[in-house]
C-alpha cells in the first residue's frame, strides 16, 4: 500500500508541474454502480431466496495516456457489496466494505473527431483487502450469522467505456465486470427461520456501470527569453510551409546540418520570443513551443549570415500529426515563417 500511495503521489506531482500534451497525466475520480449475486445452499426445510443487489465503489487515482491511444491508471478503491435475502415476511440485507488497489491498462480509438469521443477498452488487475468480522442478527425466530474471513485476493476487471473529451478534461462511462481469481468465499451468511436453514456465500464478483471524471491540470507556461536585439520587423517574411497540430505544446529541434559557420538565430511565436541568440551546431537543440488555438506563426530570424550566406537551420517538428523535417533559410533582409494550425480539442 505504501508503494501504491507513492505512485499516486508522484503522478499527482507530475500533473501539478504540467506535462507535454503527448504524455498527459490526469487525476481521476469515479464511481461504479453495479449488482452482484450470492450462492445459496439449502441446509434444511424451505429455502431463502435472493435477487441482484447493490455493489459499488468509490475510486480515486491518476491516469497517464499516450497520444489518446493507450494508457495506464493507478487507483485506490473503497468497495461495498450488498446482498438481500428473503423468505416469507423476512427481508434481510447485509453490506460488506473492502479496500482495493488497482492498476489498469487501456487502449483507445477515436469514434468521432468532431464530437471528440472515443471508445476505450481496458483490463484492471487489482488486490482486494478485507479484515475478519462477525455479525449475529436475531429477530424472533429469524437468525442471521454473517462471517467475513481475513483475505487478500487478486481480481481482474475487463471493461469497455465511452470517453468524451472536454478540453484537457475527460468524462468516461461504460461497463465492467469484476471477477476474483482466488475463489475463496469472502462473505458467508447462515440464515435460519425456525427449522429452515440456508447458507449464502459470496465472492464479491459483480457487473457494474462505470462513471469517471478525469481532471487535467493546467500546465505551466514556458519561460520567455528576452527579445532579440535586432530590427527583424523591418525585413520581409516568407512562409516556408503550413502544418497542422492537434496539441497545445509541440516540440522543435534545430541544428546546423552543413558546415558549422557561426549561424545564430532567434525564434518568435505569435510575436513572443521563445528562443534568443541560438548559435547553431551539429548538436540538436530541443525547443518546446506553446500554440494558441487557430493559426500560429513561428518566425525564424537571423542574427547574422555566418561565413557562408545565407543563415540556414535544419529543423524537425513534432506536432502530434507526425514529424516533419524542414530547412529554414534566412538573411539580414529576410525572415522565414512556419505557420501551424492548432485544431480544437
Amino acid at each position: 500500500m505504501r508503494s501504491f500511495a507513492l505512485l499516486l503521489g508522484l503522478a499527482a506531482a507530475r500533473c501539478a508541474f504540467g506535462q507535454d500534451g503527448a504524455l498527459p497525466f490526469r487525476l481521476v475520480a469515479g464511481i461504479n454502480l453495479g449488482v452482484g449475486l450470492p450462492r445459496l445452499e439449502t441446509i434444511n426445510g424451505a429455502a431463502f431466496t435472493t435477487s441482484p443487489h447493490f455493489a459499488g465503489t468509490l475510486d480515486l487515482g491518476a491516469t497517464w495516456t499516450y497520444r489518446e491511444r493507450w494508457g495506464l491508471a493507478a487507483l485506490g478503491v473503497l468497495a461495498i457489496n450488498g446482498y438481500d435475502y428473503m423468505k416469507g415476511a423476512v427481508d434481510y440485507d447485509i453490506y460488506h466494505l473492502t479496500r482495493r488497489a488497482e492498476v489498469r491498462a487501456f487502449w483507445q480509438r477515436s469514434l468521432n473527431e468532431r464530437l471528440r469521443t472515443s471508445v476505450r477498452a481496458g483490463i484492471g488487475l487489482g488486490l482486494a483487502f478485507q479484515g475478519g468480522d462477525t455479525r449475529d442478527t436475531r429477530e424472533g425466530t429469524f437468525q442471521a450469522l454473517t462471517t467475513a474471513t481475513p483475505l487478500q485476493r487478486t481480481y481482474l476487471a475487463p471493461e469497455v467505456c465511452l470517453v468524451k473529451m472536454e478540453g484537457r478534461h475527460r468524462v468516461e462511462w461504460g461497463l465492467r465486470y469484476v471477477t476474483h481469481l482466488q475463489r475463496e468465499v469472502a462473505l458467508s451468511t447462515r440464515l435460519s427461520d425456525g427449522a429452515d436453514t440456508t447458507l449464502a456465500t459470496a465472492r464479491h464478483d459483480h457487473l457494474a456501470l462505470v462513471i469517471r471524471f478525469h481532471l487535467g491540470m493546467k500546465r505551466l507556461a514556458l519561460p520567455a527569453p528576452p527579445p532579440p536585439a535586432i530590427a527583424y520587423g523591418d525585413r520581409t517574411t516568407d512562409t516556408l510551409t503550413t502544418l497542422t497540430a492537434n496539441r497545445q505544446r509541440i516540440t522543435l529541434w534545430l541544428w546546423d546540418n552543413a558546415e558549422r559557420d557561426g549561424d545564430t538565430l532567434s525564434v518568435i511565436v505569435n510575436g513572443r520570443p521563445v528562443l534568443t541568440g541560438l548559435a547553431l551546431t551539429r548538436k540538436r537543440h530541443k525547443l518546446k513551443v506553446d500554440l494558441a488555438p487557430g493559426m500560429n506563426e513561428l518566425l525564424v530570424v537571423a542574427h547574422n549570415e555566418g561565413r557562408v550566406p545565407p543563415n540556414t537551420a535544419s529543423a524537425l517538428v513534432r506536432t502530434g500529426r507526425g514529424r516533419k523535417e524542414l530547412l529554414f533559410s534566412t538573411s539580414m533582409q529576410r525572415n522565414q515563417a512556419l505557420r501551424i494550425m492548432r485544431e480544437a480539442r
